[in-house]
């Protein structure tokens, strides 16, 4: 199960603590954009690519240890429906 809201919510804390970190950025955009908070996830991924301008969708998933589950193909998407490039 995806829980994106208990995820939002973990990943709101994570960047309050270090805003800097950039898998708080990519949880939150994945997050956001999972609740159909398109505008924040918008929002989230800009932010994530100042951070990391060369992240694409396909950077993600060769990096990701989920990237050969459904899980990890379904995050990769919803990066790049936020805004994170395809690759």
């Amino acid at each position: 199960i995806e829980d994106y809201a208990s995820a939002e919510r973990l990943a709101q804390i994570s960047y309050q603590q270090n805003s800097r970190h950039a898998s708080t950025l990519r949880v939150r955009t994945i997050a956001l954009q999972g609740l159909g908070r398109f505008e924040e996830a918008r929002q989230s991924a800009s932010e994530l690519l100042a951070r990391e301008p060369n992240l694409t969708a396909r950077s993600y998933l060769e990096f990701h240890p989920a990237a050969p589950f459904a899980t990890g193909q379904n995050w990769a998407r919803l990066l790049q429906d936020a805004g994170i490039p395809s690759g």
